[in-house]
């Protein structure tokens, strides 16, 4: 559409010295290669705005034009001093309303934009209103009061429960007179706010509700270091999968996502590359290994499993990365491979090959997930029961039914599941950016000192443990008695399968939890000594051993139950980890009480001595 776009990047950055001494804040960069401006741009391109007006001060024009060349149209300040209505002013010489105008220094989803520019109206300004916003962002950003749905004030210092502006505005034409009015009244050191404030008392602003969408006003080093973090979410929002279920975000996302996360961008191509080998080669799994599949429901398992892990690991790292179209075709492939994978299982569970229902569930099946990851990198979103051609759902429940004997079932689900996706079509593929090897800049160093972090990491596995222990205790609940492999040496039931990984996340999870609880154990120990009157390192021993006992205590009451569920082999290890346990216990008890005794034996003898005086005193 041509919808101009205005671009304020007037400011110095101040709180980002000594970095924005060296360039524009703008121009910092979220990942190596990528700057703060590029993926504004992008968002801008994608949504097909243009053209774009760049307004920055006289000192940083060079470098914006040495980074646009023609991608932007960029427009100098006549001043040195002033707030960024002064920008928007400047623009409004150049530039006739309607237009967009963004702040240089905020990243946003691509549906916050969306949002805003599909918004009918014909007020002077429309805002985004974030209700829900972190409280950095309310203590920093521009909030806004409402009343009746109406927004009938705006400033920084009003209160803050109705919500904040994000930094993406729409000014019409009856903007002009309000921006005028304000400059004439405040100078060209006012700010957007002051205008939107006068607007707003004319009941001619409104907004759009993003409440839940990720965005981030960039200020500090510490914004920054948070901006990084939350880009590549954006990214897996904007471009990464529509239609991924519940089941995908549950069964896969985590590790995928934690995995793709820990990925540099040189890097992500290898990665990329190195899971499509992997999933060729599991790709062969049922021609290679067809009677281990069909008879064992365990091996079965495995293998969708790995296969959806494969094909959402690419998908997630090519959205991380923004790497679509470039590696696009290669999700594609790897989505076909997955594809072709199952469906040769599920026609050649059939008992004998039908070409005909084999070809056509081939090219249905494989075409509505191709089309699924065209339409999840693109801004069309797919309709609504899309959901249904999302790989964890269409492999596991292809898998289950074929688990109940029931393949014809599974290949009319995997055709109409096609069927679906082919509803909708239209897509447009964009253009990628070449990838450049660097550090972003600039280089911060995270300033959280080791007990912030483990106390943080704490707190976040222990939530997970409890949300993993509720879930699993109600799928024992409910599916406890169904039996997952079955032959003649073995016999696996859900609950034996739970009880594993009941373990296995009290294991993971309890470790950082453990060690975010020592960190509270040495900060109280310090307490301790002055109140005590005893040395730091004779507190930390007491409270590590009391914390060593309880942990110890409660594995004794649990893990050996726990245990007890494994075939075969259960009543031994049931015995075995109780001995251990147990024996453990008695040492941190006895190490306890030798610490306490060597710390207090003198108080402790003189109470005795006292209690004895005490007793022989009453005795006469």
């Amino acid at each position: 559409m041509t919808f101009p776009v205005v671009i304020v990047a007037g400011g110095i950055a101040s709180r980002l010295q000594p970095y924005s001494l060296e360039r524009p804040k703008s121009l910092m960069e979220l990942e190596p290669g990528v700057t703060i401006l590029d993926f504004i741009l992008k968002r801008f391109t994608r949504a097909n705005l243009s053209p774009i007006y760049l307004v920055t001060r006289k000192e940083n024009i060079a470098p914006f034009k040495e980074k646009l060349g023609n991608k932007a149209i960029i427009l100098s300040i006549d001043a040195e001093e002033f707030g960024n209505l002064y920008t928007v002013y400047t623009a409004l010489k150049n530039v006739d309303p309607p237009f967009l105008v963004a702040m240089s220094d905020h990243i946003f989803e691509f549906e916050m934009l969306k949002k805003l520019l599909t918004h009918s109206s014909n007020k002077a300004f429309t805002i985004c209103l974030d209700r829900k916003p972190s409280l950095s962002e309310v203590k920093e950003g521009l909030k806004v009061k409402l009343q009746g749905g109406r927004v009938v004030e705006v400033g920084k210092n009003i209160e803050s429960r109705y919500g904040i502006d994000t930094g993406l505005i729409i000014i019409r034409e009856n903007a002009r007179r309000y921006i005028e009015e304000v400059i004439n009244e405040k100078g060209i050191n006012a700010s957007i706010g002051d205008a939107l404030d006068k607007a707003a008392k004319d009941g001619e602003v409104d907004y759009v509700d993003v409440t839940g969408f990720l965005w981030k006003d960039i200020d500090t080093p510490s914004d920054l270091l948070y901006a990084r973090k939350i880009y590549k979410q954006i990214n897996l929002r904007d471009y990464g999968r529509k239609t991924s279920s519940l089941a995908t975000k549950i069964l896969v996302r985590p590790l995928t996502g934690y995995l793709a996360g820990k990925l540099k961008r040189n890097n992500a191509s290898g990665a990329i590359l190195l899971s499509l080998f992997l999933l060729v080669m599991f790709s062969l799994v049922p021609s290679l290994f067809l009677d281990a599949l069909k008879t064992s429901y365990m091996y079965l398992a495995v293998y969708v499993y790995v296969l959806i892990f494969l094909t959402d690991f690419i998908d997630v790292i090519v959205s991380f990365h923004g790497l679509f179209p470039a590696y696009g075709n290669v999700a594609l492939i790897g989505q076909a491979l997955a594809e072709m994978s199952m469906l040769y299982f599920l026609v050649a569970s059939l008992g004998e090959i039908n070409a005909n229902v084999f070809y056509l569930a081939a090219v249905l099946g494989a075409t509505s997930s191709i089309l699924s990851v065209i339409f999840e990198h693109e801004e069309i979103r797919p309709p609504a029961l899309t959901f249904l051609a999302d790989p964890a759902v269409k492999l596991f429940l292809a898998m289950l039914l074929v688990m109940i004997n029931q393949q014809i079932l599974a290949l009319a689900y995997w055709i109409a599941s096609g069927i679906v996706i082919m509803l909708s079509s239209g897509t447009r593929i964009g253009t990628a950016k070449p990838l450049r090897l660097a550090e972003e800049f600039p280089k911060i160093a995270e300033r959280r000192g080791m007990i912030a972090r483990k106390l943080e990491r704490a707190g976040s596995k222990g939530f997970k443990l409890i949300l993993v222990l509720i879930v699993l205790s109600y799928v024992n609940s409910y599916f406890g008695g169904y039996t997952l492999l079955q032959t003649g040496l073995l016999s696996i039931d859900v609950s034996t399968a739970v009880s594993a990984i009941t373990l296995l996340a009290i294991v993971y999870y309890g470790y950082y939890v453990l060690d975010g609880v020592r960190v509270l154990v040495d900060a109280l120990a310090v307490k301790m000594t002055s109140v005590l009157g005893i040395t730091e390192s004779v507190a930390e021993h007491i409270g590590l051993d009391l914390l060593y006992l309880g942990v110890t205590l409660i594995a004794l009451l649990y893990v050996p139950s726990l245990l007890r569920t494994i075939p075969k082999v259960g009543q031994l290890l049931e015995l075995i980890t109780s001995l251990v346990l147990l024996f453990f216990l008695l040492f941190f008890l006895y190490d306890l009480s030798r610490i306490i005794y060597k710390a207090f034996g003198e108080v402790f003898s003189e109470i005795i001595k006292r209690i004895e005086g005490a007793l022989e005193y009453e005795s006469r």
